[in-house]
């Protein structure tokens, strides 16, 4: 498995809507239950899995697009990590960001799974054209809804990274989908918007499509188009599916099949469908 090098947080790390995004917090209660899983009690892995199988399950549906390809995935990733349990118990064993490694692990060895985006003009569909960096730094903080600094976290980028990546990705999503202010600025009058400025903003939800910085405008709208969309891609995994899984995890079998999953919810975000991190 590649493992990103993590990096230190670069500042104190606020909450996050996910209830996940206290590191430290989240280390010092799952370590106990990995060390119990890596002794081989497979209930104590139960308990871990139960914390973070939505994250998984909505991370992975994010890239592939395809509910049953995602329950497959989510299998295979959940039962690959037992095996992983020894080298995740140290002291920067943090569940959430080894899994997320793990599933980058599996959508790359399956080639062809994250569709181009058809649907001209529309700021979800235009995320499955980013570069990678700013595909899942979007994923992760704007559209599954993480906090800057759990997004760093997950994602194994710098938080400096994280703010230039999801500024960047908002200025290409808006060329992506034809938008334009009329009549080119003259180049010695345009400058490049501020990434932190872009932060202070999105977290605040000060948008000023009037500004005097078009580009922030730009960006911004963007961003607020995609918080806007993401509840229609929304869902959670089926929890037939999920309680199935856990029972396979509890007794330590083969992952079986994961059944018809309902239609609710098959929006694409390109040939990827949008779930969420957490809940409402």
């Amino acid at each position: 498995m590649a493992l990103r090098p993590q990096r230190p947080s670069d500042a104190q790390t606020p909450a996050c809507p996910c209830r996940h995004g206290d590191v430290p917090a989240e280390l010092a209660g799952q370590r106990p239950l990995l060390e119990r899983a890596a002794a081989g009690d497979r209930e104590a892995f139960a308990l871990v899995y139960d914390t973070q199988v939505e994250g998984v399950y909505h991370y992975l549906l994010a890239w592939t697009g395809n509910p049953a390809e995602t329950a497959e995935l989510t299998a295979q990733v959940f039962h690959a990590a037992i095996g992983w349990l020894p080298a995740t118990t140290g002291a920067e064993g943090e569940a959430a960001a080894w899994l997320t490694a793990m599933t980058r692990d599996a959508l790359a060895q399956r080639q062809g799974s994250c569709g181009a985006a058809e649907a001209a003009g529309d700021v979800v569909a235009a995320v499955a054209r980013l570069r990678e960096p700013e595909r899942e730094v979007v994923v992760l903080r704007l559209l599954l809804g993480h906090s800057l600094d759990h997004t760093a976290h997950l994602s194994a980028y710098s938080r400096r990274a994280v703010l230039e990546l999801q500024l960047a990705a908002c200025l290409a999503i808006h060329e992506l989908t034809g938008g334009a202010h009329p009549g080119p600025a003259p180049p010695d009058t345009r400058r490049a918007p501020s990434a932190e400025e872009f932060e202070r903003l999105l977290g605040r939800w000060e948008i000023d499509l009037t500004g005097s910085d078009p580009a922030l405008a730009d960006a911004l709208a963007v961003a607020v188009s995609l918080r806007r969309s993401a509840p229609e891609y929304v869902f959670a995994p089926p929890a037939e599916f999920v309680e199935r899984l856990r029972a396979e995890l509890v007794a330590g079998g083969e992952p079986g099949g994961v059944g018809e999953l309902p239609a609710r919810g098959r929006a694409t975000l390109g040939g990827g469908v949008l779930g969420p991190a957490f809940g409402p």
